[in-house]
């Protein structure tokens, strides 16, 4: 009987392989149905009268820093005082699921979107754990240490997507604001699937995208 060991101990085939064991197989490309260019497959083959999905492309926030879960989406009520948040959690528009008082306009539309709790790590390192969320891959490195990317490092979520998917028009598919993600290059996928990086900040009023602007001189004739 076959054995995988992807990231954990080795499973046996169709005999206690758990549904997390089988997500790691699939994310490994191992199981051609559950990598990326299988699910888009899937979804072409979806219910005749289902309506078609709308959503073409993804906004990523990463917060590099920012407020614990207990602060916000998360405030265990029910932990002991040393785990709880320390604010009052209030009843969100989805029945059972609580926020912090601070949260109080993303209570009233919580039936929109999706709290993912289980996504989670015990890295406890910033520079490490940062790596492990934007690549899905332990960090080769030391946490505090941060190392410039190389070709032998795992390719970041954004750099995935624009391999598998490409671009749609004119329009770059992996787009980064506003300076380049440590952890979000294109690794061993060459920069042919890097990010086209945008090093400004769009809630300035003098905000451009550098390169992209007409030359000093150049009329706007001169490009009809």
């Amino acid at each position: 009987m076959e054995t995988f060991a992807i990231g954990g101990p080795a499973r046996r085939r169709c005999d206690g392989v758990s549904r997390r064991h089988l997500l790691r197989l699939g994310s490994a490309g191992i199981w051609g149905g559950l990598a990326l260019p299988g699910l888009l497959r899937a979804q072409d083959a979806r219910a005749p009268g289902s309506p078609p999905p709308r959503a073409k492309s993804v906004i990523f926030i990463f917060l590099e820093g920012g407020p614990p879960q207990q602060d916000m989406w998360d405030p265990k009520p029910g932990a002991s005082a040393e785990i709880r948040g320390p604010f009052k959690p209030i009843q969100t528009s989805v029945p059972g699921t609580i926020f912090t008082e601070h949260c109080a306009r993303s209570a009233r539309i919580a039936h929109k979107f999706t709290v993912v709790r289980s996504h989670t790590h015990a890295d406890n390192g910033h520079a490490t754990g940062y790596h492990y969320v934007m690549t899905g891959r332990r960090a080769p490195f030391a946490d505090g240490e941060y190392p410039v990317p190389t070709n032998e490092h795992f390719p970041s979520l954004g750099s995935i997507v624009a391999r598998e998917c490409g671009s749609a028009g004119t329009v770059p598919p992996y787009v980064n604001l506003p300076h380049p993600m440590s952890a979000g290059g294109p690794g061993f996928y060459g920069p042919e699937h890097a990010p086209f990086v945008i090093e400004a900040d769009p809630s300035q009023p003098d905000f451009e995208v550098k390169d992209l602007g007409r030359l000093a001189g150049l009329s706007e004739a001169r490009l009809t």
